[in-house]
């Protein structure tokens, strides 16, 4: 990772991403939510795989990690930051 004197955050991929597939629930609104799979998860966000209709660029969601052990995960808000043919990069927002 490169280091920014001013505080600034970085611009562009900066943290490695790791291929990992998991069942994610996505939810959009209240209204809308299907199932996902994950490309790949970094620290600092994850790929989600899906087909169209895909949310905006900028728009928030929820996604919450289904299938692991005992419990629920937590729901995590994220923000999409690119749309790919094969779906979308969303960066973590707590």
């Amino acid at each position: 990772m490169l280091a920014m004197e001013s505080g600034e955050k970085p611009r562009g991929r900066q943290l490695s991403r790791i291929p990992m597939t998991v069942t994610v629930l996505m939810i959009v609104s209240e209204d809308e939510s299907r199932m996902v799979k994950t490309r790949d998860i970094s620290d600092d966000g994850v790929f989600l795989l899906m087909d169209d209709p895909k949310p905006a660029v900028g728009e928030i969601i929820r996604a919450q990690v289904v299938g692991l052990g005992n419990g629920d995960a937590p729901v995590v808000e994220m923000e999409v930051c690119a749309l790919e043919i094969e779906g979308i990069e969303c960066r973590y927002r707590n």
